[in-house]
């Protein structure tokens, strides 16, 4: 026969249970500020709606009083909320994770996980709580982080309560009166219910203020932005959705890093939750700065996220279609717009792939690089019928003087983002045109020399043999600029030579890995054009010996491949030294030679 099962409670290992929420429930010490005053707003909530119901007591001129005791390491924090009993002692402030506020409780509300108070803790040993409700006798409860608590008896008139927070040693600084104003104004500064903090000269200052939405004009909620948030906005616009029942205020941020990202500081009824959810705005809106009052979103257990359910998505959706309307109107302010291409062009690329309607707003205007300048690239498309333009800015910078020799019009389009704008800007009216150009189209744009094929034959020939180890085929051509005097169309040469070192003198994984690839045996293909319109290059056969012409050849060529690669191997480096050194030899040599007069 089998034993009926005994119930049994669990048994809390308190301190434990803190260092858990210390580590991973809160990101920080300073939300015990928060967490209590909370914890006082929704008592002083409680006592509200009861006399509102008619079965409370008067609720007039309910608040907060915060004091700060430096060198007794205590921090007060007294509430005329509507108190405690000793049953709510005993089963909701001494039972973790229980709450008062879960049964009847009024709407508004943000705590209902009976473990605010417990906060305390991140920063104190004891806790003290002195409290009466309406009917009751005052109580006084005491806890330590041990887990121990005691309840007695006391005498207190007033209803409400108050809490005194016992600061470690370490944490003492907590209760400078400064640090109290720096925390309460970062968690509490929106909130209805005065709350107030007596300072060094024993008065009490109110600590709350006017939510920046709520200012009556512009120049007003600008100036609330740059002291509250320290930024310069370029322009504000207050916002009330029916979405979680949220109001408050966006503004277009001066200037962001390139970590930056959209900052929208959320509130729950004043109460700060968190200074920037990276999931509200639209990742493309890190020039977008805002604070928003959401009562009808769900807070975390934390209370410092909230739940990501229907009504948060409804949020995040209406504020998308909001950022993009605003945006859509500032195209009409010649200021703004100047403003926001000027600092915030990146992102509004990103915006634009994004979204159609921003597409058609600002791509025209968006700035591209080209080789006559920044310009617009309405401007680029009304100057040319294909806008052209390379993906890298490498081959940008060999193809450049080339286009522009020609009258043509080129796109650097290597920067974040402006590759695929060019395409979505393309595909949205099919009248664009627009090209990718590689450095391989220079070889359509270059002619045959015939006419000095023969003077040219021995040096050709010569040069062919010297770079015949970098799989170069040297050609006679004719091209502009003419003060170009080669051009290299490709570099596969460049990675077969590395291939070949590595084969040669790398280790014997590195020689096995590159004997496998087909790079190392393909054959030359790689075209070196030398320019016979260049005063240069048309010279050299009559200035120089073969030998000596084709190191200067040889030369220009590890220039031309530095320009494309940028950085030349070692080997690159010092072969082109070397031939650096025989011409100087060679024109030492030619000074010494008698000269021959007719």
């Amino acid at each position: 026969m089998v034993a009926k099962p005994d119930s049994r409670s669990f048994d809390v290992d308190l301190a434990a249970l803190l260092r858990v929420f210390g580590g991973h429930l809160y990101s920080t010490p300073d939300v015990f500020v928060r967490e209590l005053i909370q914890n006082g707003l929704d008592a002083i909530a409680v006592r509200r709606h009861g006399a509102s119901a008619g079965t409370g007591e008067g609720a007039e001129a309910l608040g907060i009083v915060v004091v700060g005791d430096h060198e007794a390491g205590i921090i007060t924090f007294t509430d005329d909320g509507v108190g405690l009993d000793e049953a709510d002692l005993v089963n909701h402030l001494s039972r973790v994770g229980s709450s008062t506020k879960r049964e009847d409780a009024p709407p508004g509300l943000i705590g209902h996980f009976g473990i605010g108070l417990l906060s305390g803790f991140l920063v104190a040993d004891r806790l003290v709580v002195e409290t009466r409700k309406a009917g009751a006798p005052g109580l006084r409860w005491s806890a330590s982080a041990d887990g121990s608590y005691t309840v007695e008896a006391i005498e207190r008139a007033a209803i409400g309560s108050t809490v005194r927070v016992h600061l470690r040693p370490e944490m003492t600084a907590y209760a400078r009166p400064e640090r109290l104003a720096e925390l309460l104004g970062r968690y509490v500064a929106y909130v209805d219910t005065p709350i107030r903090l007596r300072g060094d000269d024993g008065e009490l200052e109110r600590i709350n203020r006017e939510p920046p939405w709520a200012a009556a004009t512009d120049d007003a909620r600008e100036a609330t932005i740059a002291a509250v948030y320290g930024e310069r906005a370029l322009a504000c616009r207050s916002v009330e959705f029916e979405a979680a029942g949220a109001r408050g205020l966006l503004w277009l941020r001066p200037a962001v890093s390139g970590l930056g990202s959209p900052r929208c500081a959320l509130s729950s009824r004043g109460v700060l939750v968190t200074p920037g959810d990276p999931e509200l705005l639209p990742r493309w809106a890190r020039f977008i700065g805002g604070t928003l009052d959401a009562p009808g979103l769900t807070p975390t257990a934390s209370r410092e996220g909230f739940v990501k359910d229907r009504a948060w998505r409804a949020l995040v959706e209406r504020l998308r279609a909001e950022v993009i309307a605003w945006l859509a109107e500032l195209a009409g302010d010649d200021g703004l717009m100047t403003a926001l291409l000027s600092n915030h062009h990146v992102s509004l690329m990103a915006a634009c792939l994004d979204d159609a309607s921003l597409l058609e707003v600002f791509a025209g205007h968006l700035p591209l690089e080209t080789n006559a300048g920044v310009l617009p690239l309405e401007l680029i498309a009304a100057r040319t019928p294909v806008v052209r333009y390379t993906r890298s800015s490498r081959d940008f910078a060999r193809i450049a003087p080339t286009a522009s020799a020609r009258g043509e019009l080129l796109v650097n389009a290597s920067h974040v983002h402006e590759t695929e704008l060019l395409g979505a800007w393309a595909r949205a009216d099919p009248r664009r045109g627009v090209t990718e150009v590689g450095i391989d189209s220079l070889a359509e744009i270059a002619d045959g020399a015939p006419e000095h094929e023969l003077r040219f034959a021995a040096l050709l020939d010569e040069a062919g043999r010297l770079l015949a180890g970098y799989d170069v085929e040297v050609q006679l051509r004719r091209f502009v600029p003419s003060e170009t005097p080669v051009l290299l169309l490709a570099d596969p040469a460049q990675l077969r030579e590395r291939a070949r070192t590595l084969e040669a003198s790398g280790s014997a994984l590195q020689q096995a890995l590159v004997r496998g690839l087909t790079i190392t045996r393909r054959a030359a293909t790689t075209p070196l054009l030398l320019n016979a319109d260049n005063p240069l290059i048309s010279a050299l056969p009559e200035l120089a010996e073969p030998a000596i012409g084709a190191r200067l050849i040889r030369v220009l060529y590890l220039q031309a491949a530095s320009l494309a690669r940028k950085v030349p191997s070692l080997a690159e480096s010092r072969q082109q030294g070397e031939d650096l050194l025989a011409l100087l030899r060679e024109l030492q040599s030619a000074s010494r030679r008698p000269r021959v007069l007719n």
